[in-house]
């Protein structure tokens, strides 16, 4: 029940971001949007002492929005939990 309320709304249509953004969005149990977020896509630059400097995919978390009359009902924050559990092998920012 909880993934049907959580899906991928689509790629902004930002320079940067049909390829590196994606939006998502939290329904309630009418249907209603009642909060989002943006995942930018990007990579990292991680160097170990001792290894070689490599590159690493990670996701960034941004533009979490949830309008002033569905605040407080722990919409942002369910949303943001059941990603999180969906993606919890991906690094965050």
């Amino acid at each position: 029940r909880k993934r049907r309320r959580f899906l991928r709304a689509r790629r902004a249509a930002h320079p940067f971001g049909p390829k590196r953004i994606e939006t998502f969005v939290w329904r309630d149990e009418r249907g209603e949007i009642v909060s989002s977020f943006d995942c930018l896509k990007l990579s990292a630059l991680v160097a170990v002492p001792g290894e070689l400097v490599r590159t690493i995919p990670i996701g960034l978390i941004a533009s979490v929005v949830t309008p002033e009359a569905h605040r407080g009902k722990g919409y942002a924050s369910q949303m943001l939990g059941t990603y999180f559990d969906a993606n919890a092998s991906r690094n965050f920012i």
